[in-house]
């Protein structure tokens, strides 16, 4: 597999991110709809009527993000790491610039698959579409990379992360009735982009935590070399 893939290694560390925020993604916008179901709300991007339809406009909300911050802090902690303040700080600035360094890359490539697509199909969204699917194939390429691991480890002679290996393996679940439920709400709403919500979640919580590692690694460099 290499050494870029070794256990312990920051792609492992990114793949882990993208794959538990995914996961906690799902699982926070899945309540989130049941409390928007349960309330009894007016249907989404109207106004609220009552008190108590605002407050739970505003958990929907709140939930709906939360996983895009549970996710990559679960993940570090499920790698040993702790948090501080170097971590936190280092975090912030590592999604800004892996955010928008996937922002461009994305960018890049739906002009990319446009541009290649053209002379197929007339289509506005071959493109976009193009460029979801080639993402979506990398991501699950690493979903399976690391669910083959989980399964590995998880045997009796083994053993080694028990609670990240859970946590991929219930995160995987997640997306996965996540994925089938998108796709039966598809059947009355084709325009639905949950499914491109997870995957968006996913990809920049990697990437953010790919950076975050380089600074905070980074960071200990220079205080070991000055102390």
């Amino acid at each position: 597999m290499g050494e870029t893939f070794k256990p312990g290694s920051r792609v492992e560390l990114a793949g882990d991110a993208c794959l538990i925020t995914a996961g906690t993604f799902g699982l926070f916008t899945g309540l989130s709809l049941a409390i928007f179901s349960l309330g009894g709300l007016t249907p989404l991007g109207t106004a609220p009527k009552t008190p108590l339809e605002m407050f739970l406009m505003a958990a929907v909300a709140i939930l709906s993000l939360a996983g895009t911050v549970v996710g990559p802090a679960l993940t570090w902690v499920l790698h040993g790491r702790r948090i501080d303040r170097t971590v936190v700080l280092s975090a912030l600035g590592g999604h800004f610039v892996g955010g928008n360094a996937i922002w461009i890359a994305a960018m890049l490539l739906v002009a990319v698959t446009s541009l290649a697509a053209k002379p197929f199909t007339s289509w506005e969204f071959a493109g976009p579409v193009a460029a979801a699917a080639i993402v979506a194939v990398a991501v699950l390429a690493f979903v399976v990379w690391l669910d083959i691991a989980a399964v590995r480890d998880l045997s009796p002679s083994r053993r080694e992360h028990v609670r990240l290996d859970v946590a991929r393996l219930a995160s995987t679940v997640i997306i996965v009735v996540f994925a089938v439920v998108v796709v039966l709400a598809m059947r009355s709403n084709p325009e639905n982009e949950a499914g491109a919500f997870i995957l968006a979640a996913g990809v920049f919580a990697g990437a953010g935590m790919a950076v975050t590692d380089w600074i905070v690694k980074y960071l200990e460099r220079r205080k070991a070399a000055g102390g």
